[in-house]
C-alpha cells in the first residue's frame, strides 16, 4: 500500500511537471523557437521529465523507505547493543565521502547525456520533418553520417556515465560488506 501510494504521488508530480513545462514552452516567443530545434524541445518534455521520474522513483521512494528503516534498525540495535551501534555508525563517513567524491561527476555526466539526447532528438525530428527535401537532394548518406556521429557521441556519454555509476555502486557495496564484517567480528 505504501509503495502504491508513493508511486501515485510520484506520477501526479510527473504529470504536473509535464503540464507546466508544456504550458511554459507554448508561451515562449517566436524568437526562441527560431533558435531551438524541435527535437530538443520534445526531449525536454519527454526525456528530461522521465529522468526526473527515475530520480524520484529510484532515489526519492527508496530514500524515504530507507530512512524509516534506518531509524527503526538503529533503535533496535541501540537497545540490543550500543557497542555494535557505534561500530555501525563509524562506517557512515566512508560512505558519505565516496558519495560526495563521485556525485558531482555523475550529475555532470547526466547533464551531458541529456544534452546529447536533445541534440539527437532534434536531428531526428528535423530529418523526418524535412525528409522530402533530404530525398529530393539525395542527401540520405549525409544525414545518416550526421545521425551516426550524434549516436556515437551519445553512446560514449552513456557508457562513461555507466562506468562512474558502477564505481559508486561498487564503493557502496564494499562499504556495506565491510560494515557487515566489522559488525559480525565485533558481535
Amino acid at each position: 500500500i505504501q509503495v502504491r501510494l508513493l508511486y501515485k504521488l510520484l506520477w501526479r508530480v510527473i504529470f504536473d511537471l509535464r503540464q507546466r513545462l508544456n504550458w511554459h514552452i507554448q508561451r515562449l516567443s517566436l524568437g526562441f523557437y527560431a533558435k531551438q530545434r524541435t527535437g530538443r524541445l520534445v526531449s525536454r518534455i519527454i526525456s528530461d521529465i522521465n529522468q526526473v521520474s527515475q530520480l524520484i522513483n529510484q532515489g526519492g521512494v527508496v530514500l524515504i523507505l530507507d530512512f524509516f528503516t534506518i531509524i527503526v534498525v538503529s533503535v533496535i540495535l541501540c537497545l540490543m547493543s550500543w557497542q555494535l551501534f557505534v561500530i555501525s555508525v563509524c562506517v557512515i563517513p566512508v560512505y558519505v565521502f565516496a558519495f560526495r567524491r563521485y556525485n558531482h561527476l555523475i550529475r555532470r555526466m547526466s547533464k551531458q547525456v541529456q544534452r546529447r539526447v536533445a541534440i539527437m532528438s532534434g536531428g531526428i525530428a528535423e530529418r523526418l520533418s524535412g525528409i522530402s527535401v533530404v530525398q529530393a537532394f539525395a542527401a540520405e548518406q549525409n544525414e545518416q553520417a550526421r545521425f551516426t556521429q550524434d549516436n556515437q557521441l551519445y553512446t560514449e556519454k552513456v557508457l562513461k556515465q555507466a562506468w562512474f555509476s558502477a564505481i559508486i555502486q561498487s564503493v557502496t557495496v564494499a562499504v556495506v560488506y565491510i560494515s557487515n564484517a566489522l559488525l559480525l567480528g565485533a558481535g
